[in-house]
C-alpha cells in the first residue's frame, strides 16, 4: 500500500498512471484562492462598523462554539485561539473607545496590546521547547525584539480614513511585517510538520498573511483572520489527512523539504536556519537603517 510520500507513483484500477500529483497541485490552488477570498471578505466586513467587528469576532466565536470537534492537539488550540480571541477583543475595545471619542493615545491600550503579544511570544516560546523545535527559536526571538521595537517607536490607536485599526502609531513597519513572514513560514514547515502533506492548514495561515500584509492594519487582519481560521478548524476538522480525501489539497513534496527522519533530518534543519538568517538579517537591517 503507497504511502503518503509515494502517491505520485500510484496507479489506478485499469494500470494507468494516477493523477494524484496534478489533482493535489490544483486542489490546493483552489483552496488558497478560497481562504484569501475569505479572509479579504473577513477584513472588509470589520471595517464596516464596530457591530460588525463584534459580529465576527466574538458572536461567531459563540456560534460556532457548539459544533467544536475537539481532537488531536486541541488543548495547545485552544489555548492559542484563547489568546487570539484576547487581541480581537482588544481591537473590539479600541473601536469602541473611537465611537464613543474616548481618549486613545493614553497608554492603556498600547499597554492591553503589548501584553497580548508577550502572552503570544512566551506561548510559541513554551510550544517550541516542549515539542522541542529549538532550530526555530533564534527566529522567535528576533519576531520578540522586532514588536519591542515597534512599542518603544510610537504610540496611540486610530482608524484610517477607510476603516483600518492601527496601534502603536500605525501599521506594522515593512521590516517587522517580512519578519513575521519569515516567521510564520519557519512556524508552519518546522514546528507544524506534524500536520504535512495535507497543506490545509498551510495555505490558511498564508492566505491570512497575504491578505493582511497590505491591509494597513496588518497585525488586526492578521489574527482576525488566522482566529476565523482556527475555530473552522475546530469545526470541520480540516487538518485532517483524510479530509475531502488524501489527496486533496495534499503537498507531498513539503515531506521531502521537511523531513525529520534520521537519515534526512538536516533538510528541517537547513529550512529552520534559513528562516533565522532571515529574521536576524531583516531585523538587523531595520536597526541599521533605522
Amino acid at each position: 500500500m503507497p504511502t503518503l510520500t509515494d502517491r505520485n507513483l500510484t496507479v489506478d484500477a485499469r494500470g494507468s498512471p494516477a493523477r494524484e500529483p496534478a489533482f493535489g497541485w490544483m486542489s490546493s490552488l483552489l483552496f488558497f484562492i478560497g481562504a484569501y477570498v475569505y479572509c479579504y471578505g473577513i477584513v472588509h466586513f470589520a471595517r464596516i462598523h464596530v457591530a460588525t467587528e463584534a459580529l465576527i469576532s466574538v458572536a461567531f466565536v459563540a456560534l460556532a462554539a457548539r459544533w467544536f470537534r475537539l481532537e488531536g492537539e486541541w488543548i495547545s488550540r485552544v489555548r492559542l485561539m484563547v489568546v487570539e480571541s484576547l487581541f480581537n477583543a482588544i481591537a473590539l475595545l479600541a473601536k469602541v473607545f473611537l465611537l464613543l471619542g474616548i481618549a486613545t493615545n493614553s497608554p492603556l491600550l498600547d499597554n492591553l496590546f503589548a501584553g497580548f503579544f508577550i502572552l503570544q511570544v512566551l506561548g510559541f516560546v513554551a510550544s517550541q521547547i516542549r515539542k522541542r523545535k529549538f532550530s526555530i527559536m533564534p527566529a522567535t526571538a528576533a519576531m520578540a525584539c522586532g514588536l519591542t521595537m515597534w512599542f518603544l517607536s510610537g504610540a496611540g490607536v486610530h482608524l484610517t480614513s477607510d476603516g483600518a485599526l492601527q496601534f502603536w502609531g500605525g501599521d506594522a513597519p515593512i521590516y517587522l511585517r517580512w519578519m513575521y513572514v519569515f516567521w510564520v513560514l519557519g512556524v508552519l514547515l518546522v514546528e507544524y510538520t506534524s500536520l504535512l502533506p495535507k497543506a490545509t492548514i498551510v495555505l490558511t495561515h498564508l492566505a491570512s498573511v497575504a491578505v493582511a500584509f497590505n491591509s494597513g492594519e496588518f497585525f488586526h487582519a492578521r489574527i482576525l483572520t488566522a482566529s476565523h481560521f482556527f475555530i473552522i478548524n475546530f469545526v470541520f476538522l480540516f487538518e485532517r489527512q483524510g479530509w475531502g480525501g488524501e489527496t486533496f489539497v495534499s503537498m507531498p513534496w513539503l515531506l521531502n523539504v521537511t523531513s525529520e527522519s534520521e537519515d534526512e533530518r538536516w533538510k528541517s534543519m537547513v529550512v529552520s536556519w534559513l528562516v533565522n538568517v532571515a529574521c536576524v538579517g531583516t531585523l538587523a537591517v531595520w536597526i541599521f537603517r533605522g
